[in-house]
């Protein structure tokens, strides 16, 4: 019996000292994590190349034949929740379009796929300076911090159309966008390579594939 107490008073004692110390701890503020700075974007690291790997072309023209280019925009947009259930053409943002390129004529509802020969001219680069360079003036424009700011890029397939004068009948088919810039998302989470696919009913397909540069 008295061993089993003196069990017990051991217990208490490494209780009631385990509780001091904690005391202790909490009181003097040692247990506190250190203040740590978020870490912040290098957008060098988002540099990234868009490769279109293959397409095939709709029935968009009664002719027999298409021309299909691609259109690039960077998008500078606001990461606030009374701005997102806006329509996009309501949205505070800021647009650039970075190329009209990958210009491809084509007989309808035919096959296009890359030749190594081709590869470099069917890709382009995005660079993070540019992504950089529209998060700055994001910030100015609409005075808001940095993390408040997305920048995404979208892709559009636009079949060309006649000019007639100084008109231009160009029209979309379709499109893809994907984000670059998230306010929320690692920078890693961000930097992956991935596959897109534009197409429309009318049998028009496009096969893109995201290539980011790895991480030094």
């Amino acid at each position: 019996m008295q061993h089993a107490l003196s069990k017990v008073k051991v217990c208490s004692m490494r209780l009631l000292l385990t509780l001091l110390i904690l005391l202790g701890i909490s009181r003097f503020g040692y247990g506190s994590p250190p203040d740590v700075e978020p870490k912040l974007p290098d957008y060098e690291l988002l540099t990234h190349h868009v490769r279109l790997e293959s397409f095939r072309a709709g029935n968009h023209n009664p002719k027999g034949s298409d021309v299909y280019f691609f259109r690039f925009t960077l998008q500078g947009l606001l990461a606030d929740k009374d701005e997102e259930t806006l329509e996009f053409a309501k949205r505070k943002k800021i647009e650039k379009i970075l190329a009209d390129t990958w210009n491809l004529s084509l007989p309808t509802l035919s096959y296009w796929q890359v030749t190594d020969k081709e590869k470099l001219d069917f890709d382009i680069p995005i660079e993070g300076a540019k992504v950089r360079q529209l998060v700055s003036e994001m910030m100015q424009q609409f005075t808001v911090p940095e993390s408040q700011v997305k920048v995404r890029l979208t892709i559009e397939l636009m079949e060309r159309e006649k000019k007639y004068f100084l008109l231009n009948n160009d029209r979309k088919i379709g499109d893809s966008s994907y984000l670059i810039v998230a306010p929320g998302q690692s920078m890693d989470s961000l930097r992956l390579d991935r596959k897109l696919n534009i197409h429309d009913d009318l049998g028009a397909s496009s096969d893109i594939a995201l290539d980011f540069k790895q991480k030094k």
